[in-house]
């Protein structure tokens, strides 16, 4: 079985900026000094080990994180949400350990609340349209045939019919004038 972080196999390359350097080599370099700077007690996500390199690609460090997990190097200390609250990524610390448990998938309704809660907060305004507009999907108008409605001057509005204020509805052309 293969070793994917044998240090043996690195080029040694101090800061690793040297002009000549393959791209394997200064990636090698970098995932030295990640390791370095893991057993020195820094914990670490993949975005910190992105940006910790000027040639590594996000997918780069996430293999990075990996091959050190899969080695029993690190552990996964916690999870994290974004600010966008997506899927959780995992915080990597040095040494064996135990594995933190994945967070559950919040359901659709705790997604609901939570977006709902937060509208509140931050816009009443758009909070209270956005009710209003729930509350005309949502009700129950009988059926009318829309042909009958436009006589009666009323108009479609998601799932019910409203009645048009005077102001709103066209004037009627005289066709018997002409």
């Amino acid at each position: 079985m293969r070793r994917y972080l044998d240090t043996s196999s690195f080029v040694e390359c101090g800061s690793g900026r040297e002009k000549n350097m393959t791209t394997k080599n200064r990636l090698n370099a970098d995932r030295i000094a990640i390791r370095n700077r893991m057993m020195s007690g820094e914990r670490m996500d993949y975005l910190t080990v992105w940006r910790s390199t000027e040639t590594g690609s996000k997918n780069w460090a996430f293999d990075t994180l990996k091959m050190l997990h899969r080695e029993n190097l690190i552990h996964i200390v916690e999870w994290r949400r974004g600010s966008s609250g997506g899927s959780p990524s995992p915080l990597y610390a040095w040494g064996r350990g135990t594995d933190a448990a994945k967070p559950v998938r919040y359901e659709n309704k705790e997604k609901c609340r939570r977006y709902v809660e937060k509208l509140k907060a931050v816009s009443p305004d758009k909070y209270e349209a956005q009710r209003l507009r729930q509350a005309l999907r949502d009700r129950k108008s009988p059926f009318m045939d829309p042909i009958i409605a436009a006589m009666l001057g009323y108009a479609r509005h998601g799932k019910g019919w409203t009645k048009r204020k005077i102001d709103e509805q066209k004037p009627q052309a005289d066709h018997a004038a002409t």
